[in-house]
């Protein structure tokens, strides 16, 4: 409901480590132009079997989030997604990556877990436990002192600390 509540209106979201690209295709319909870029190829084939014929509006490509940059190759989006992502990178590279993408981008939404919550393993079995070991734990005054506006989501996942929703648009800082 967030994401959905937050791109309302928009026409052009990236997700940046969109994995299966399920976020995507739950966007409000004002979004036509959809794209999510993920590091690991069996998230995408997997998501492309999971969620069937390709929506014309949604393009997963292969790549490296802190790369998207050259990936997109001038290409605009309004909004992009961080979710569930930051955690995976220590904290000054990710801090590098978030600085880059409200520096690109009029909206940026973020969805990280409260505090630092241990993973070294792809919970879904699908080689990735690199990619998905969490580096890195995030507070609400962290995100708040990026100018995010932040919501705390005490239950997500079952999380011990719940989880945090932080939104950011040009022109607005708290």
């Amino acid at each position: 409901p967030c994401i959905y509540r937050h791109t309302d209106g928009l026409a052009s979201v990236l997700d940046l480590g969109t994995m299966f690209g399920n976020r995507l295709w739950s966007l409000p319909p004002s979004v036509t132009r959809r794209l999510g870029i993920e590091i690991h190829p069996p998230y995408i084939a997997a998501g492309l079997t999971q969620f069937g014929p390709m929506d014309p509006r949604i393009e997963l490509r292969l790549g490296d989030v802190r790369e998207y940059r050259e990936i997109l190759a001038g290409e605009k989006f309004e909004c992009a997604m961080l979710i569930d992502v930051i955690e995976h990178f220590d904290k000054p590279e990710a801090l590098t990556l978030i600085g880059q993408v409200l520096s690109d981008f009029n909206r940026v939404l973020v969805f990280t877990p409260d505090g630092y919550h241990h993973q070294t393993a792809d919970h879904y079995g699908m080689g990735a436990d690199h990619w998905q070991t969490h580096r890195s734990g995030w507070t609400a005054d962290e995100l708040t002192a990026l100018g995010f506006s932040v919501e705390v989501d005490p239950g997500h996942h079952g999380q011990k600390g719940g989880a945090l929703f932080a939104v950011r648009a040009h022109g607005e800082t708290k």
